[in-house]
């Protein structure tokens, strides 16, 4: 039952509108910091993480196996993880020393793995009950926290539920919350002491879409999550940032409708019947979802009240508060991020395809 399905479309750049392809990939105050090994002539970058430990890049090849590969801060690179044929490797996240991820492994089934920033043989942390799957996840300092699905028949009976596993006594235990049958959680995000995750109904495969947070503390207690708003069909929340109590998403849905998600863009593919919903979109408590961006969906950055998306003129920044998010400005121009991550730290990475280059804003 490991319901992620990751289309490498999805997980590239995606801007309409104009182009920004030319130049080395630096410049506006970025430095590049390594070159990423293999990087283009069939690799491509299916996701980016950054952490306090550095950065670590999930690459898809037409002709080989999926490898992690993670660089420190200073530009030291590695491969982290190599996928064995038929493991389906799924989602990592970092922590000052470790990298964390999730494998469905052959004959051993879905598991939590860790395996330091430098690379080294992996730990296996917790292993998913017979049956259920790991989904995405989230490293406080002294916690992981996790989303268990569980059920069979169909997807409309399955549960999705978030648990918080201490580092130093991982086991998983009650979950902290559980939503209602159906509904699928996605992209757990931690900020500071508040969790934000996406959730919405596995049956109905494009939207609606509601963003939800939490207050958290540690491995104790259980959630009560607020709504911070929902976003009507057709989405799909590609990717999920947030800082300063706000929460932004990035929509990427392909619709056999014509109509747009409250103001993204749309655009039809061959004959017009098929269409993709673009649009970047804020969620501030007390407010209806915002548009801050037509032309664009993934990927996003956040990092100390700042947004980072890619538009036509480049990579821009806009300033975000509680209220929403601000007016953007080019920061990079002429560059196009095919990945993008922040860390803890308020450090932007982004890799381009123009110098296979990984930078550092």
């Amino acid at each position: 039952m490991k319901t992620t399905v990751r289309l490498v479309v999805a997980s590239v750049a995606v801007v309409v509108a104009g182009c920004s392809s030319s130049g080395s990939g630096g410049g506006g105050g970025s430095s590049q910091i390594a070159t990423i090994p293999g990087l283009g002539s069939g690799v491509l970058p299916e996701a980016m993480i950054a952490g306090p430990g550095g950065v670590a890049l999930t690459l898809f090849s037409l002709a080989g196996a999926e490898t992690i590969i993670t660089s420190t801060p200073g530009g030291s690179v590695a491969t982290a993880y190599t996928a064995a044929s038929g493991d389906i490797l799924t989602y990592a996240a970092l922590d000052d020393r470790s990298l964390y991820y999730d494998a469905d492994k052959v004959g051993t089934g879905d598991a939590l793995y860790s395996v330091p920033i430098g690379g080294g043989t992996p730990v296996q942390v917790l292993t998913a009950a017979s049956g259920d799957v790991f989904q995405t996840f989230a490293i406080g300092t002294d916690t992981i926290y996790l989303e268990a699905v569980s059920g069979t028949g169909t997807p409309s009976t399955w549960i999705s539920s978030i648990h918080a596993v201490s580092k130093a006594s991982p086991q998983l235990g009650a979950p902290i919350y559980t939503a209602a049958a159906g509904q699928s959680v996605d992209n757990l995000r931690l900020d500071g002491t508040t969790l934000y995750w996406s959730e919405t109904e596995r049956a109905a495969d494009e939207g609606p879409v509601t963003v939800r947070s939490a207050t958290v503390a540690g491995a104790a207690g259980t959630l009560s999550p607020s709504s911070l708003g929902t976003l009507p069909g057709p989405a799909v929340a590609a990717e999920l940032v947030a800082t300063e109590g706000t929460a932004v998403m990035a929509n990427l849905a392909t619709s056999s409708g014509s109509a747009t998600a409250d103001g993204g863009i749309n655009v039809a593919v061959g004959d017009g019947s098929v269409t993709i919903e673009l649009g970047i979109y804020a969620f501030s408590a007390g407010s209806a979802p915002a548009l801050v961006f037509s032309g664009g969906s993934v990927p996003l950055a956040a990092a100390d009240g700042q947004l980072y998306y890619n538009t036509y003129s480049g990579i821009v920044k806009a300033p975000v508060t509680a209220a929403g998010v601000g007016a953007a400005s080019t920061v990079v121009p002429h560059v196009t991020a095919l990945q993008m991550a922040s860390d803890s730290m308020g450090s932007v990475y982004y890799v381009t395809a123009q110098s296979a280059g990984l930078f550092k804003l």
